[in-house]
């Protein structure tokens, strides 16, 4: 029939919802023109075959002889996530367990019950996490670098720093060894404590 399918899509959506035409002042007010079948669009659905689209030739073509209406359950509402249809999924972790472990128990499952033929995402938090996973043994590198490199400027020796740095293995493990105490995971909290333990213990060595 060479008809557009974004014309059938553009008069399905002025008919079904709305169209933002202009503005118009009127009594020093500004109104906004919006083109739409109202509510009665939504109660009788039959009235889609009414629609006329133009086909390439310029032609008014009916609904009615190209499209027909069945009704089917289905969703009340279609999530999208760029621009593909997706389920949302929220997810808490139990207290005793860190949100990474959390984000890798996800994935696993996802990899197990869902395959390759679904994708997924992660959002808010959970995103910015992963994207930070990366860069925390950077931040550790670097709080030891910096504590180094202060005391050696401190003390004008790049020998001296070195007992501290020796130490930190012993701190470490007594901080890790705390968190399986008392059954605390390794949150962005604990991590942060550690950063401060580096500077802490490499300050009581001297």
């Amino acid at each position: 029939m060479g008809i557009p399918l974004n014309s059938v899509f553009t008069a399905l959506g002025y008919y079904m919802g709305e169209a933002y035409v202009n503005d118009y002042v009127q009594f020093g007010h500004i109104y906004q023109v919006k083109l739409g079948a109202g509510d009665r669009a939504q109660r009788v659905i039959d009235d889609v075959l009414k629609l006329s689209v133009p086909n390439a030739s310029g032609e008014m073509v009916p609904f009615s002889s190209f499209t027909r209406v069945e009704e089917q359950l289905g969703m009340d509402q279609i999530n999208r996530y760029n621009m593909y249809s997706t389920a949302a999924v929220t997810c808490n972790v139990a207290p005793v367990f860190s949100s990474g472990e959390g984000i890798r128990q996800m994935e696993s499952l996802i990899k197990e019950h869902l395959g390759d033929e679904f994708g997924y995402e992660w959002t808010s938090v959970a995103y910015q996490e992963t994207q930070a996973g990366t860069t925390t043994t950077v931040v550790f590198v670097m709080a030891l670098l910096v504590a180094f490199l202060v005391l050696a400027a401190q003390y004008e020796s790049w020998t001296s720093p070195v007992a501290a740095v020796m130490g930190l293995p012993v701190a470490l493990l007594g901080a890790m060894l705390g968190c399986y105490v008392m059954g605390t995971p390794v949150s962005i909290y604990t991590q942060i404590g550690i950063i401060l333990l580096v500077a802490l213990s490499a300050k009581t060595v001297f």
